[in-house]
């Protein structure tokens, strides 16, 4: 079964650390990205609920489009610094699976939050933020990959913003979104 993985892990809360796992071939990298990010910024989006928290990652999202002509300026996005992935276990993490087969689904775990879920909402949306640094990073020299990114986090944002985020079209909507851009980008 092919996949590919995202974990976020906060050192402290102002390091974070996103390692990527992958199984896909390599045409099928940059499409497996976009789901991935897609996927898991709305779950995200989803959990955090009608929320300022949320409805502040939907607008920076919704306005990423604006500055594909200076990706770095994204490096400034989130209260944290991008440091690398030590191996170990930060006291916050998150871990984001698209797992592809007869069956594609995505799932999203998190650890370090206990029972009443204590920091969700400034971890979650750094998370999701620090994801998509992650890539911009990776492929800064990319213009192309740069701007299907931005119009797909575009999309998930305008998803939530509209009301039509619910738990049973997010992955049927990451795979829509993350296609869309591609489509709109390569024409």
């Amino acid at each position: 079964m092919k996949m590919i993985s995202a974990e976020c892990q906060f050192y402290q809360q102002d390091r974070l650390a996103v390692f990527i796992e992958s199984s896909l071939a390599q045409e099928e990298q940059v499409i497996g990205e976009l789901q991935l990010f897609a996927a898991y910024t709305l779950r995200i989006l989803y959990n955090l609920g009608p929320s300022p928290v949320a409805y502040g990652l939907s607008e920076m999202l919704v306005q990423l489009p604006a500055a594909v002509d200076h990706p770095k300026s994204v490096e400034s996005a989130g209260a944290f610094v991008l440091v690398d992935h030590t191996g170990r276990s930060g006291k916050y993490s998150f871990s984001g699976v698209f797992r592809y087969g007869e069956v594609t689904r995505f799932d999203l775990s998190y650890k370090g939050f206990g029972w009443l879920g204590r920091g969700l909402g400034y971890y979650a949306p750094s998370s999701a933020m620090g994801l998509l640094r992650h890539f911009v990073a990776a492929r800064v020299d990319d213009p192309v990959y740069i701007e299907k990114l931005f119009k797909t986090a575009m999309y998930c944002g305008m998803l939530f913003n509209e009301g039509s985020l619910r738990v049973d079209n997010q992955l049927q909507a990451a795979l829509a979104l993350s296609s869309r851009a591609i489509y709109e980008v390569e024409g």
